[in-house]
């Protein structure tokens, strides 16, 4: 990293690499900015639910119920994620659009950057 800083209160520390940063909680990656689109991310989801859903090809478009796994697949890495612990809530953002997973599954998105490939 170029920068470190350490939030001991919140038990956080965030790595910085120029304009990107990755933030750790409690010793894992609780969200991240790939702003300097530097960082090499693989997304990992240790949830029992994606892994009991049948493989598909996952071309076209995701909606409103789609997994996280479905929404990887054809929308690709994120720019961006942020968790919401408290909510059940996790927002991946692609440049200005974002998608909201609550349990999941896409509770709700805004395509700003008119970027996401959604079913409407």
């Amino acid at each position: 990293p170029t920068r470190t800083m350490k939030l001991d209160a919140l038990n956080e520390e965030i790595w910085n690499y120029g304009l990107s940063s990755v933030t750790f909680r409690n010793g894992k990656v609780s969200e991240y900015s790939d702003l300097s689109n530097n960082l090499k991310v693989q997304y990992s989801d240790n949830s029992t639910n994606d892994n009991l859903e049948t493989e598909r090809s996952y071309v076209g478009n995701f909606s409103i119920g789609s997994s996280k796994k479905e929404v990887l697949n054809i929308q690709g890495n994120p720019t961006r994620t942020m968790k919401l612990d408290a909510l059940n809530e996790e927002i991946w953002n692609y440049g200005l659009s974002s998608v909201t997973f609550k349990n999941g599954k896409v509770s709700e998105y805004s395509d700003l950057s008119n970027n996401l490939k959604v079913q409407y």
